[in-house]
């Protein structure tokens, strides 16, 4: 399928522990966003936490595939300015390197604003712009490969912006590939390779 990068269902499976401490994703719909070919949304499903799950994307051939397999999935553009297809509020709702491709903070703001619901969960990985390795070997840095980015983040920057949109912090820090679990490196120095964060709407 073209166009389509996401993450082996090995790595979703350590999130998906990693936010079992956090979190109860049982009886709880979720909504994924950029939903590619399924990996998170299989993998969540073994889980057997839940059974509303539901996701978007803009790849077709994609969107197509999961929903022959009964999947709650559609098509959707978030940049696109159109009505999101499920007309329902989400107990969580995640963005696995998502925000980066988009144009603006528009479509995340409608989201936070219309999909989400009081007392659910927003789960958002991207690119940090304050990783090591940029600093280390620019050209190597991971968040300048992919030309479709468009806004790279800090750790910092992505706060902010969600505490200004009534958000509340459960965890925001940049885990290392060799060092996932919350600790001083990728919580306090904040310069993993990757920004990885929950939070609640109040």
């Amino acid at each position: 399928m073209s166009n389509i990068a996401e993450k082996e269902k090995f790595v979703f499976k350590k999130y998906i522990n990693f936010l079992l401490e956090k979190i109860s994703f049982k009886d709880k719909s979720v909504l994924d966003i950029g939903c590619g070919t399924g990996n998170f949304i299989k993998t969540l499903a073994k889980f057997k936490q839940t059974t509303l799950i539901y996701g978007l994307d803009y790849n077709e051939i994609a969107v197509k595939k999961l929903k022959d397999n009964k999947y709650k999935v559609e098509k959707f553009d978030l940049d696109s300015g159109e009505v999101m297809p499920f007309n329902k509020h989400f107990d969580i709702i995640t963005m696995f390197d998502v925000i980066e491709h988009l144009n603006s903070f528009v479509s995340l703001d409608k989201i936070i604003d219309e999909n989400l619901k009081s007392g659910g969960y927003l789960v958002i990985t991207t690119p940090n712009s304050n990783a090591l390795q940029r600093f280390i070997n620019q050209s190597r840095y991971t968040g300048e490969f992919d030309p479709t980015h468009r806004i790279l983040y800090t750790s910092y920057t992505l706060d902010f912006f969600l505490r200004r949109r009534g958000l509340v912090k459960v965890f925001n820090y940049t885990p290392y590939i060799f060092s996932f679990k919350k600790n001083i490196f990728n919580s306090n120095l904040l310069n993993g390779g990757q920004i990885f964060t929950l939070y609640k709407k109040q």
